[in-house]
């Protein structure tokens, strides 16, 4: 963050002419951009783990008690 603040105080037209600071500017935008990616993909992981955990358990349930003969919704 110490970062992003200092390049806020870069005049535009510096970044602009100078390529040091043009690159030393995207490289910091290119860390934040790929550590939003990171954090939203390890947030998707999470999700989706937790749907096919909850999947994985309706079927186990569902399918011991047809193994037994009877019904999950009583005497049917």
């Amino acid at each position: 963050m110490e970062d992003w603040e200092r390049y806020r105080r870069i005049p535009r037209e510096k970044i602009e002419k100078d390529r040091d600071s043009r690159n030393m500017v995207f490289h910091a935008m290119l860390v934040a951009i790929q550590s939003a990616i990171d954090i939203a993909t390890d947030i998707n992981q999470k999700i989706a783990h937790r749907i096919f955990f909850k999947q994985c358990l309706k079927y186990s349930f569902h399918a011991r008690f047809r193994r037994k003969g009877t019904s999950t919704t009583g005497n049917v």
